[in-house]
C-alpha cells in the first residue's frame, strides 16, 4: 500500500486508529500485567490463611501423630473450595522431622526437607508439571492463633515456641492464569470495541474536518481547467477557513487577470490589424520604390549609352578638330607663302603699289586674323582633350561642352570666311597679276 496515493482523511483515520490500537494494546499488556499481580497477592493472601488455619487446627494431630484426623483436615481444606472451584491441587502435614503424617493431591517436585519456621510462600512445580504456588506454615506449641488470624507480621518474629511439624498447601496457577487471559480477553475486546468507535468517529470527524478540503481541490482542479466561475463558501475561522478565503481570493484575482489578458489580445489583435494593414501600404511602396528604382537604372542605363555616344561624338569631334587644324595650318603656311609670294609681286609691281600696298594692309590683317584663328584652335584643340580626359563629368559639363562645341562651330565659320577672302584675295592677286 502506497500512503502517497492515500486521501488526507484515510491517513488521518489510519493514524488516529494506529494510536488507538497501540493505546489499546499497551492498556491491555498493563492490564494483564496489573491483573496478574493482584490476583497473585489475592491468592498470597488466600494460601497463607488457607496454610495458617490448617496448621492450627492439625496442632492436636501433629502433637499427638493422629493420622486420620490430620487426613480429614486436608480432606476438609481442599474440599472447602471444591464448591467454589478448588484450585487446592495438594496438602500435606509432616512432623518435625519432615516425616509425612497425612497428603492429599498432587506432590511437590524439591519440597524442603524441614517443615518451614514461618509462613512463606514459593513458586514451584508439582508431579505432574503443573505450576504451582507452596505455601508453607509452621505448626507450633503457642501462637497458632495469630498466624490464623493472618497477622503475617506475628508470624514472621521469631518462634518462641518449640516448632512441632510444618504444613505445605500447594495452590494451582491455572486459575489465575485463566483470570488473567479472562482479563487480558476483556480489556482487548474493550480496546477493539473502542478502536472500533474511535475509527468511526474518526471517520466521520475528518469527513466534516476535511469537507471544505475537499470542495477546495474541486475548486482549484476546475480552476486548473480554466473554469474560473467556481466560487468558495466556507464560513470558518480556523486555517482551513484561511486557506478557503486565500483560495477565494486566488480564484477571483485570476479572474481579472483573464478579463485583463482578454482585453489586452483584443487591443493587440486590433493593433495587429493596423500593422497588418500598414505593412502592406509599405509593401506597396516598396514596391512602387523598386519599380522606380528599376526605371531609375534603365534611365541610367540609357544616360550611361547617351553620355559614350557623346563621348564617342565628342572623340570624333576632336579628331575632326585635329583634322581642320592641321589643314588650317597648312592652309596658314600656303597663305604665308602668298604673302612673301605677294610681297615679291608688290616689289616687282611698282605701278599698282597702292593697290598693292591696300592688299599688303589686307593680307597682313589676314595674317593676324589667322594667328588669331590659330590660336582659337590650338585653344579649342586644348578644350577637346581636356573633355576627353574628364569623361567621368560628361554629364555635369555638358553645357560646357555644348558651349564650346558652339564656340568650335562659330571659330569654324569664321574660319571659313577667312579661307573664303584669302581666296578672294588671291583670286583678286591674280587678276592683278595679269593685269601686269
Amino acid at each position: 500500500m502506497d500512503l502517497r496515493t492515500l486521501s488526507i482523511r484515510t491517513k488521518l483515520l489510519l493514524l488516529v486508529a494506529g494510536v488507538a490500537l497501540l493505546v489499546g494494546t499497551v492498556s491491555a499488556v498493563y492490564s494483564s500485567v496489573s491483573s496478574g499481580h493482584v490476583l497473585r497477592e489475592q491468592m498470597v493472601k488466600r494460601g497463607t490463611y488457607i496454610a495458617g488455619n490448617l496448621a492450627y487446627n492439625s496442632k492436636y494431630g501433629v502433637l499427638t501423630e493422629d493420622r486420620p484426623l490430620l487426613t480429614q483436615l486436608l480432606e476438609g481444606a481442599i474440599a472447602a473450595q471444591s464448591g467454589q472451584g478448588s484450585d487446592v491441587v495438594g496438602a500435606m502435614i509432616r512432623d518435625a522431622k519432615g516425616a509425612v503424617l497425612a497428603q492429599k493431591g498432587v506432590s511437590i517436585r524439591d519440597l524442603p526437607l524441614a517443615p518451614a519456621t514461618t509462613v512463606e510462600d514459593r513458586d514451584g512445580v508439582a508431579d505432574n508439571g503443573e505450576d504451582v504456588i507452596l505455601f508453607r506454615a509452621p505448626v507450633t506449641t503457642a501462637g497458632a492463633g495469630a498466624e490464623a488470624a493472618g497477622d503475617t507480621a506475628a508470624a514472621a518474629r521469631p518462634v518462641a515456641e518449640e516448632l512441632k511439624g510444618g504444613v505445605e498447601v500447594a495452590i494451582s496457577k491455572k486459575q489465575m492464569a485463566a483470570q488473567q487471559r479472562g482479563i487480558l480477553l476483556r480489556t482487548f475486546l474493550v480496546a477493539l470495541a473502542l478502536f472500533a468507535a474511535g475509527s468511526l468517529l474518526g471517520w466521520y470527524l475528518t469527513g466534516r474536518w476535511l469537507d471544505p478540503v475537499r470542495h477546495m481541490v474541486e475548486v482549484a482542479s476546475a480552476v486548473a481547467k480554466g473554469d474560473l466561475t467556481e466560487t468558495l463558501k466556507i464560513e470558518s475561522a480556523d486555517e482551513i477557513g484561511v486557506l478557503a478565503r486565500s483560495l477565494q481570493e486566488m480564484v477571483v484575482n485570476l479572474r481579472r487577470v483573464v478579463d485583463n489578458i482578454q482585453e489586452a489580445s483584443v487591443q493587440v489583435a486590433s493593433s495587429a490589424g493596423e500593422i497588418s494593414a500598414n505593412a502592406k501600404l509599405i509593401n506597396q511602396g516598396a514596391q512602387s520604390q523598386a519599380q522606380a528604382a528599376e526605371e531609375t537604372s534603365t534611365s541610367m542605363e540609357q544616360m550611361a549609352a547617351s553620355i559614350q555616344t557623346v563621348a564617342g561624338n565628342a572623340q570624333s569631334l576632336a579628331t575632326y578638330v585635329e583634322e581642320t587644324s592641321s589643314s588650317i595650318n597648312q592652309m596658314g603656311a600656303s597663305i604665308e607663302e602668298v604673302a612673301r609670294s605677294s610681297a615679291t609681286l608688290a616689289g616687282t609691281i611698282t605701278e599698282a603699289s597702292a593697290t598693292i600696298e591696300e592688299m599688303t594692309v589686307s593680307i597682313d590683317q589676314m595674317a593676324k586674323n589667322l594667328e588669331n584663328l590659330a590660336g582659337t584652335v590650338t585653344e579649342t584643340s586644348a578644350t577637346v582633350e581636356e573633355l576627353t580626359t574628364f569623361i567621368a563629368s560628361v554629364a555635369h559639363n555638358a553645357e560646357s561642352l555644348s558651349q564650346a562645341v558652339q564656340k568650335t562651330s562659330h571659330t569654324v565659320s569664321e574660319m571659313a570666311a577667312a579661307v573664303s577672302d584669302v581666296a578672294k584675295i588671291a583670286e583678286e592677286a591674280d587678276r592683278i597679276s595679269r593685269r601686269a
